[in-house]
């Protein structure tokens, strides 16, 4: 009953977050190492790489996201969401695009069991290239489980 109930919290949650409209000021932390979140690695503009990075706190803007109908949107400036760069494929890099709309799959994600999953293909999620360190690529892979720590997300604030 415990776990239903779990359940049922984390869906309405999750079906909150995708329908909102903005939840400012969240970081995504690796669970690999918490102390690690997504940057906007230089500053957030149009073709920013996304990496990890050890240093992030709540109120830089470059490492803080909301969720904005299915798209990870940047807390620096919300004309840039997470794009899987040149379409959603295995190993495909991140990085922030101008252009995202949610009626663009390669801009929207959904967050199952931990995981960052390409709207694209359900079988690319959010992974930390080569293991989660400070600096890390964010690339697409098609091997993520929930139980590879460098394939799944906590969204938080180091602070609290």
């Amino acid at each position: 009953m415990h776990r239903r109930m779990e359940l049922v919290y984390l869906s309405t949650m999750l079906a909150f977050l995708y329908s909102s409209s903005a939840i400012a000021g969240e970081m995504i932390l690796s669970d690999r190492n918490p102390n690690l979140a997504i940057n906007a690695w230089n500053g957030a503009q149009h073709g920013t790489d996304l990496r990890l990075h050890n240093g992030c706190q709540s109120n830089n803007p470059d490492c803080t996201w909301h969720w904005n109908r299915g798209m990870i949107v940047s807390d620096r400036n919300p004309n840039l969401a997470i794009n899987a760069w040149n379409g959603a494929q295995h190993g495909t890099q991140l990085r922030l695009h101008n252009a995202c709309r949610p009626d663009n799959p390669d801009c929207t994600w959904h967050y199952n069991n931990g995981m960052i999953v390409s709207d694209r293909n359900p079988n690319l999620s959010i992974n930390a290239w080569n293991g989660a360190q400070h600096g890390t690529f964010l690339r697409l892979h098609n091997a993520c489980f929930e139980n590879n720590p460098d394939c799944t997300w906590k969204w938080g604030d180091l602070t609290r």
